[in-house]
């Protein structure tokens, strides 16, 4: 009874399933429902235990959900561009060493996917330490499903300089005195 059945046990003989030393490995590491479970290291124990034999592996299934994550600004990362007169982050000054992902196994390829964020500035005025925002999270990479983001926006620091420009003289202008 509970998780696991002995089937064609006699009624009344003194027969369970010993889990003291069994492991449970699933076929894959990633995330979903209804995953087959290879259990290894079942053995039989009860005074009876001897009247039967038992192969000591098993398959069952088990669900592996998606790990939490959140995005961060990596340290020390800024947003800066050159006045456009917009309020839109352009697209070199979102690269990808300039966001984290925290709490992903390191060895799995997941990343936030940089194509689909769309970041803005307060105002589109030139100016130091302007706030910016992101919005548009997603993540990419042959791991990206077994992971869930939490974080929907985030929020960092940029600078818009003033656009240099140049005055001339139209050609053909005269100047009287």
């Amino acid at each position: 009874a509970g998780l696991y059945d002995l089937d064609g046990v006699i009624e009344k003989d003194d027969v369970s399933l010993n889990i003291a030393n069994a492991s449970a490995v699933y076929t894959d590491k990633n995330a979903g429902t209804g995953k087959a479970v290879n259990f290894t290291g079942l053995a039989l124990s009860g005074n009876d235990a001897a009247n039967y034999t038992f192969a000591c592996t098993a398959i069952g299934t088990g669900n592996i959900a998606a790990k939490n994550i959140t995005a961060g600004i990596a340290a020390g990362s800024t947003f800066d561009k050159t006045y456009d007169g917009t309020t839109a982050v352009t697209a070199d000054a979102m690269t990808a060493g300039k966001y984290s992902l925290n709490d992903a196994i390191a060895k799995d390829a997941v990343s936030l996917d940089v194509t689909k964020l769309s970041g803005s500035y307060t105002d589109k005025n030139a100016a130091d330490n302007k706030a910016v925002s992101f919005t548009g999270l997603a993540l990419t990479g042959t791991d990206a499903q077994n992971y869930t983001l939490t974080t929907t926006e985030l929020s960092g620091t940029g600078k818009i300089t003033a656009k240099n420009i140049t005055a001339g003289i139209a050609a053909g202008s005269t100047f009287d005195k």
